[in-house]
């Protein structure tokens, strides 16, 4: 019955999808209507006691359907959602919460797939957009070197106020230049109550000159205060078969950032109106031999607010006897106290035929007392067991010691089911 609730908890978006399906279906000619399904489930139990001895026992339930090969690859529907229910709570909270994730029709009504359609609710990644909307999407290759994409509909996250009257729209256009280089230009616009509410542009690119170097980049712009919200550009240098040297540097403005939201837990106020960052450096991995990877790294935060801080340190991983280990040993040095610290962390998973086990321990010691710890650590043990090819188990025990909880112990345990049949 919850699971009924959850997919009618979007009824306008339910009904329409299938309502086209089932229109699509008297079209289809019958020799052409194999149809894969394709069912996971994901059920999840966590018990956990906090530092006031307040017992906690949520309870998960996610799902995913999807319906493909229908028409030959042309058609598919997907469907996605979850439901929480606290079987044993302090919170003054709802102790049941579901939502229907996404539900939605894909059409590739060209036979080289094109282009392709997307109907109903689902997530949209297209540039300076990454949106959860009920409404329609499409994406064209023109030819294999350039494509556009655009979206339009009600967006699914906003704030109290409901949604009469809110609606967003936007796309990317994306160039290719053989297989060296792509450029994509995005567009985002969105109002709340009919009125404007964000507007953004973005700009990708992906440059691979040379087998041995790429680089990936994002600069998003808000046009309603007119600033830069962000620059996040990596590159990765392949020199050697067995060396990846990988510099980053990004930038990113709270205030032009988050500037209009639709969650409040992302706003300014919270993460500090004036606040930016600016992050610099990378990483080095190379393969020492087949069994051990030795990864140094560095990282430069510079805060408007909390001061500079230099996070640097290395990773050692280890494959041996079928035990794939390692140690890390980092320090973060900064202005603050809560950033100032040295982290030395320890881990170790081994999988045998059916069951798979892992370790992990992470230790923070503080140069000063940090809302009165000096000491953080956080101690982990997971095993993971295949019962069928079907139906997989995992139980994790967490226990850990922080400057926001003197002491929480958790265990979590997690069912999934993978089904698939061909009809």
């Amino acid at each position: 019955m919850r699971l009924l609730r959850l997919l009618n908890s979007c009824l306008c978006t339910y009904f329409a999808v299938f309502s086209l399906l089932i229109l699509l279906l008297f079209i289809i000619p019958e020799k052409s209507l194999a149809i894969t399904m394709q069912l996971t489930s994901k059920s999840y139990m966590l018990l956990q006691e906090d530092a006031r001895d307040n017992d906690y026992a949520p309870f998960y339930e996610y799902y995913e359907l999807d319906l493909k090969d229908i028409k030959e690859g042309l058609i598919s529907v997907h469907s996605g959602g979850w439901l929480r229910y606290d079987l044993k709570t302090v919170s003054d909270e709802e102790r049941e919460v579901d939502e229907l994730t996404y539900l939605y029709l894909k059409l590739s009504p060209l036979k080289d797939k094109s282009l392709t359609f997307q109907i109903g609710r689902h997530y949209v990644f297209s540039g300076v957009a990454t949106e959860q909307i009920d409404g329609l999407s499409g994406l064209w290759e023109i030819t294999p070197l350039t494509g556009i994409s655009i979206f339009g509909g009600l967006p699914v996250e906003t704030e109290n106020d409901g949604r009469d009257d809110d609606y967003i729209v936007g796309g990317r256009v994306s160039q290719k230049i053989a297989d060296k280089a792509q450029l994509g230009l995005s567009y985002l616009k969105s109002y709340n109550d009919d009125q404007s509410h964000r507007e953004e542009m973005g700009v990708d690119t992906w440059l691979g000159p040379v087998d041995w170097m790429e680089l990936d980049g994002l600069s998003s712009y808000n046009n309603l205060d007119n600033e830069w919200m962000e620059h996040s550009y990596y590159v990765r240098f392949f020199p050697m078969k067995n060396l990846i040297i990988s510099p980053l540097y990004s930038h990113v403005d709270y205030g032009s950032a988050f500037y209009n939201t639709t969650l409040s837990v992302f706003t300014p106020e919270y993460l500090g109106k004036d606040e930016s960052i600016t992050k610099y450096g990378g990483y080095v991995e190379y393969n020492i031999t087949s069994w051990l990877t030795a990864i140094p790294d560095y990282i430069h935060y510079g805060y408007d607010e909390l001061g500079n801080s230099n996070y640097y340190g290395a990773k050692l991983a280890f494959d041996v006897y079928g035990i794939n280990s390692g140690v890390m040993l980092h320090r973060m040095a900064g202005h603050v106290k809560q950033l100032r610290y040295t982290e030395a962390r320890v881990f170790a998973v081994k999988t045998f035929k059916k069951l798979k086990l892992a370790l992990d321990a992470i230790n923070l010691n503080y140069d000063e007392e940090y809302n009165g710890l000096r000491n953080m650590y956080n101690l982990n043990g997971t095993a993971e067991y295949d019962i069928t090819k079907y139906l997989n188990l995992t139980a994790s025990v967490d226990y850990a010691k922080t400057p926001d909880f003197t002491h929480k112990t958790s265990a979590f345990f997690k069912v999934v089911y993978n089904f698939d049949k061909t009809f």
